[in-house]
Formats: structure tokens, sequence, C-alpha cells
């Protein structure tokens, strides 16, 4: 669809997960589990006749570009003797597989240069691309009430890094500032803009679960983009 939620349309015809851009606009992968691939598209249609498979082996999920473009980041339990996951890299046609063990899943790479991830323990870590200089982003206890609860879809963005953890968090500087409680799913866009879809389990005709909305970085400005017909 359009980013003002015009021209909704189905573009495939299969289920796929976690769809990651190319910084160039060109490309999306996407995993269908147990691999990865990646579609071209050319400014209007996805060419779903030409779907190129990235990864062969072991189960892969979670795709993420590099800010250059020739580079995906992603995790897998290979070598794990499917016992867990860890981050893996590979060269963006899907030469030169690369595991970081002891590091953990959801990769995602900021335009900081820096690889965010969520390690075995269920908080936000970051580390270079070439796996080293590993710091540690969130710790247990900075967020109250939600202590038990691991992070997931880590993010960057300007300065800050997102994540879920009962809905939408932003942070920076030690402090978490929750932006909605109700995000299930989203994504930043290169001018700080969040997709998100919305879970509200309320009943009845006028629920709003599953809907897409739009707000920008800091949860202002929130909008709603797609709509329940019943």
């Amino acid at each position: 669809m359009n980013r003002d939620g015009t021209m909704f349309r189905r573009v495939t015809d299969f289920y796929l997960h976690a769809p990651a851009w190319s910084p160039d606009g060109e490309w999306i992968a996407f995993s269908i589990a147990p691999n990865i691939y990646k579609m071209r598209f050319d400014g209007d249609t996805f060419d779903t006749a030409h779907i190129i498979q990235l990864t062969d082996s072991a189960a892969n999920f979670f795709p993420s570009w590099t800010p250059e473009g020739d580079t995906i980041f992603y995790d897998s339990n290979a070598g794990t003797n499917g016992q867990g996951y860890y981050v893996w890299k590979m060269a963006a046609d899907g030469s030169g597989k690369m595991g970081f063990p002891g590091t953990g899943r959801m990769p995602f790479v900021g335009t900081d240069e820096r690889v965010y991830y969520v390690s075995l323990h269920g908080e936000v870590f970051s580390m270079g691309k070439n796996g080293l200089n590993k710091v540690p982003i969130t710790f247990n206890g900075n967020v109250n009430g939600t202590l038990s609860l691991s992070k997931s879809v880590p993010k960057y963005f300007a300065g800050f890094v997102f994540y879920e953890q009962s809905g939408l968090w932003s942070y920076r500087d030690n402090i978490a500032k929750r932006l909605n409680p109700t995000c299930d799913t989203y994504d930043i866009s290169t001018t700080g803009e969040i997709v998100y879809s919305k879970m509200d389990y309320g009943l009845g005709p006028d629920t709003q679960k599953g809907t897409l909305w739009i707000m920008n970085a800091d949860g202002s400005n929130n909008r709603q983009l797609t709509f329940n017909n019943f």
C-alpha cells in the first residue's frame, strides 16, 4: 500500500516472515521456514516468479541488510545441532556464510554500523559487523513491571534503540520509554516513521486487532492505515 494507506493490495499468494528492504529499495529479503530468500522490486511490483533462495540448511530467520546492501545478517541454528540460535551473516548473494556463536537472535544492522540483537538472556546487545566489541544495551530492571519478559525485535534509528516488550519501547542513555502498549510487529522507515500492527484484544465489531498504524519515532502523530470491515 502507499504510505497513506491507499492502494492496499495483495502481493504474494504465500506466507512469508520478517520482510526486510535492501537500502536501495530494489530487493526484499524474507524467510519462509526454514530458509531465507530475496526477490526483486522494480518500484511498482515484486518479481515473485524469480525468487532467489539464499540459505539451504538448518533453520534461518530475521534477515537484515547492512547499510551498504552488500551483506545480510540473520539468525540460524546451523552448527548448534538444533539446540539454539545465534547471529550469522552472508553476502547478499548467499555466499560467505559466517556465524557468531554465543550471540543471540533477531539481528538488525543500524546506520551506525552496529549489529543489534537479543542475547540468550533476552536483553538487547550490539556488536561490530565483525562480531567484536559486544556491548550490552539494556539490563534487567530498567523497565518497571516487565522484569520477567524478554525483549525482542531490536532496531536502531537516530541514536535510539527500539524493541518489543509488551508493546513498543525506545531506549537511550539508560532511559526506556514505552511508545505504544498495543504494538505487535513493527518496522522503521529511513525517515523515522514506525509502521506497526495493533493487537487490540477487545471483542465486538469495532475491534482494531491486526490493523496497521503509523507514528513518528517518538510515538507522536499516531494514525490508522488499514481498517477491519465487518
